[in-house]
């Protein structure tokens, strides 16, 4: 609903009605629409590949430990941290990923 309609729509309540009641049902509707069957649809379709990645994060970890190149961080000789950038992505992935379940 727009603000040139609410004319329109405050002069079909009814006497007695509640003109705030009618605005909060009529504005609630809109910001909360009923879901369809495409929503789910996408839902489901976002969780499956939200599953791929999940997988695929999971076995390129695995990949590198029974390597041996599981690492996060490496202490250089000089003293400074070395993050491993691909171990370290992965590890997000899995994490953000574990909070959309």
């Amino acid at each position: 609903m727009d603000v040139s309609s609410m004319g329109g729509f405050l002069g079909n309540l009814g006497p007695g009605e509640n003109v705030y009641d009618a605005i909060r049902s009529e504005i609630f509707l809109q910001a909360f629409p009923k879901p369809t069957a495409l929503h789910s649809r996408q839902l489901w379709a976002l969780f499956g590949l939200n599953v791929v990645i999940l997988l695929l994060c999971g076995v390129g970890i695995f990949a590198r430990y029974k390597r041996g190149t599981a690492w996060l961080f490496m202490k250089e000789s000089n003293g400074l941290l070395r993050p491993n950038t691909a171990m370290v992505t992965q590890v997000c992935f899995v994490s953000t990923s574990n909070l959309t379940f």
